[in-house]
């Protein structure tokens, strides 16, 4: 944190701010688990209800939380592993228009689907099963701060607790899910503009990656208006296997 104010500290757009501000104490080691930790590592198994949970979780819980930030008007998530490749504009996001946007995908591919996550959304929000062939794992994403604030207020009320003490007993979270599949299933506003299109390529293999890189450097997607590229983060790509993509993004 001190590293990040010192180098933006004459960047008057930008707020530093902490996970820790927002994110409850159950999400992290307690006392006795960091302990044990230090005098006995490989005993650490016995104590997991003590563990909180792994970071992948609390980025999720982070993001559920950003109206402690901001007070209305729409969020836009961009994850580290998202990189920009075309001039854009808000109208290109939807943000100009009167109708509010939420991206539902359906993947063609059975490996590209999130069936659990869509079932366990629909679980946390005390609603019947349904149909798992869509997603709302799409880059950017865009949610609406009174729209979350609500999705907050239902869990509570459902769950009889903190929604974050809801999150922490689920385990099994996805956030960009749990809020598509409220504002679907649960608010259904009239105002609602569902976008089947991503803004964005991904690559979620090595496979796909190597396909994605080939159809790029061959100028196959010249045509495509989607405006970012996701690579997961989780491939073990060297940084070396990146830099022609790169380059003739950012020199086309």
């Amino acid at each position: 944190m001190p590293e990040f104010r010192s180098a933006l500290k004459d960047d008057k757009d930008v707020e530093i701010v902490s996970q820790q501000d927002v994110v409850s104490e159950l999400f992290y080691p307690d006392f006795l688990y960091k302990l044990i930790g230090k005098i006995a590592k490989h005993q650490l198994w016995r104590f997991e209800k003590h563990a909180g949970r792994p970071g992948w979780i609390i980025q999720q819980i982070v993001k559920l939380a950003c109206n402690h930030w901001v007070d209305e008007g729409a969020v836009v998530f961009i994850d580290s592993d998202l990189i920009f490749i075309r001039p854009f504009d808000l109208m290109d996001l939807g943000l100009t228009d009167t109708t509010r946007t939420l991206v539902r995908i359906t993947p063609k591919d059975e490996s590209s689907k999130h069936r659990s996550h869509v079932d366990q959304s629909r679980r946390i929000l005390s609603l019947p099963p349904g149909s798992s062939e869509h997603h709302y794992m799409a880059y950017p994403t865009i949610w609406y701060v009174d729209w979350l604030k609500e999705l907050h207020n239902y869990i509570q009320n459902t769950a009889n607790s903190d929604w974050q003490k809801a999150m922490y007993t689920a385990k099994h979270i996805s956030e960009y899910t749990i809020y598509g599949v409220f504002v679907e299933e649960v608010l259904k506003p009239a105002n609602l503009s569902i976008r089947a299109r991503p803004f964005n390529i991904i690559a979620w293999d090595l496979a796909s990656f190597e396909s994605t890189k080939t159809r790029m450097l061959n100028a196959e997607d010249s045509e495509d208006d989607r405006i970012s590229l996701v690579i997961q983060s989780n491939l073990k790509i060297p940084t070396s296997a990146y830099e022609d993509l790169l380059r003739h993004i950012i020199c086309q």
